[in-house]
């Protein structure tokens, strides 16, 4: 009896050591039976992707979740791209939430082009910065999300396709179709933009690409393409999800260099925090940006104070390129001048004005001084014997005041009648009154 027990306990050792090899050969075998897959995923982050901000996460966060449970050994590097410019949000990471974090802290751009070749250069060539340094033996998808066609020049884009199939890699175009396309692109292949449509590329010009509908993403054709099979449902990771509560203005007409208040309530209604960024334009120019960080039904209010140097009938503005309203701006109403007077007006009267002056007073004009003969000297009589001679005749001149005798040397009357004009009647009574003093002389025998 002891030896059946024995034998008993031998064999089921044995069928337990057996059992134990089974899995474990299992177990090894699904663990290098897991596909590496290096994952770069192209965000267009010019103005008009904005709108389609929170679907490029949620797309995102679904190919994470299909790859996972597909059993693909995946790494996720995010890379956005506008114009020329090319950025790396982060380098390969085998987490998912990181690379959901990065997707949701892009910062969307205004009006720029969408230069796609470049970034697919960019994700796959040592020689174009990030080189982002794939595994050996991992197979390389590009994932593209974008609205529009590609921008970059024509020879550019035919390196893009090459640079794809030269590393064996998969291009998975999340694209609109058709693409939004606009007449100033620099160089379109066609004048109907046909070869420069992701779907198009993604399908014809590659020789292993997918092109996934943005409006109802199904990733299954990628997972095929891999080689995968679901070993799993899908379970979707915790990712942040924004959505706008309200948004207002305080005014719509406002004078140059007037505040117009504006007001954006969002909420994080996904489940997992995240960042959100707050980009206020008008028109075409940006206002105002802003970020925020928000848990999981969180809310946040943004209070903006802009104002304008033009005059517009119409600027239409948007927060993160959503529409809020118009602001009409008008020009500034001119300010009065303070303190000035204001000058009166002085209106002359056809009547004269009669003033009561008081009558002149009458002076006495003054009285004229009489005129005195003047007389020559009395001559010395002769002697006797001698002839008389006949008596001088009496000439009578008018003497101005302070006036001096016809022989003096110059009075002053005189001096004032010489400098005013002479008179030449005065010189020849002088000349006279001369001769005949000359005759008494002679006569008296001096």
């Amino acid at each position: 009896m002891a030896e059946r027990n024995h034998a008993g306990t031998v064999v089921l050792l044995t069928v337990l050591v057996l059992l134990a090899g089974v899995a474990t050969v299992t177990s090894l075998g699904g663990a290098t039976s897991r596909a590496p897959v290096d994952v770069v995923i192209l965000v267009d982050r010019t103005g008009s992707m904005a709108d389609n901000a929170n679907q490029t996460l949620a797309d995102a966060t679904a190919l994470a979740n299909g790859l996972e449970a597909h059993g693909a050994d995946a790494r996720y590097a995010v890379i956005t791209y506008a114009d020329q410019q090319v950025l790396t949000m982060t380098r390969f990471t085998s987490d998912p939430a990181a690379m959901a974090s990065a997707v949701s802290a892009i910062h969307y751009t205004t009006k720029a082009h969408e230069n796609t070749s470049l970034a697919i250069l960019s994700a796959l060539e040592s020689s174009y910065p990030p080189d982002l340094s794939f595994r050996a033996g991992a197979r390389p998808v590009v994932v593209v999300f974008t609205n529009e066609d590609d921008d970059g020049y024509c020879a550019l884009g035919a390196q893009a396709t090459a640079s794809v199939d030269a590393h064996g890699a998969m291009l998975v175009a999340v694209a609109r179709d058709p693409p939004r396309v606009y007449t100033q692109d620099p160089e379109p292949c066609l004048t109907d933009h046909t070869q420069n449509d992701l779907k198009v590329i993604a399908e014809q010009q590659v020789q292993d690409g997918v092109w996934v509908d943005p409006s109802a993403p199904d990733f299954s054709a990628v997972y095929d393409g891999l080689g995968l099979t679901a070993s799993t449902s899908p379970s979707p990771s915790p990712s942040p999800s924004f959505e706008r509560v309200s948004a207002s203005l305080n005014r719509t007409s406002v004078a140059v260099g007037e505040p117009v208040g504006v007001t954006v309530t969002v909420r994080n209604a996904g489940d997992a925090a995240g960042t959100y960024h707050a980009v206020l334009t008008g028109d075409t120019a940006l206002l105002r940006t802003e970020d925020v960080r928000l848990a999981p039904g969180e809310r946040h209010t943004f209070h903006w104070s802009v104002s304008f140097n033009d005059t517009s009938p119409q600027i239409r503005l948007f927060e993160h390129y959503r529409y809020i309203g118009d602001v009409q701006v008008t020009a500034p109403t001119p300010t009065p001048v303070v303190g000035t007077p204001t000058p009166s007006t002085v209106t002359a009267s056809a009547t004269p004005t009669s003033t009561n002056a008081p009558p002149p007073t009458p002076t006495s004009a003054p009285t004229p001084t009489a005129r005195q003969p003047v007389t020559a000297p009395t001559p010395t009589p002769p002697p006797s014997g001698s002839a008389t001679a006949p008596a001088p005749a009496t000439t009578q001149v008018a003497a101005g005041t302070g006036g001096a005798a016809v022989g003096g040397s110059g009075g002053a009357n005189g001096a004032r009648r010489g400098g005013a004009g002479f008179d030449y009647r005065y010189l020849l009574v002088l000349l006279m009154g001369a001769a005949l003093v000359l005759v008494v002389i002679s006569r008296a025998g001096l």
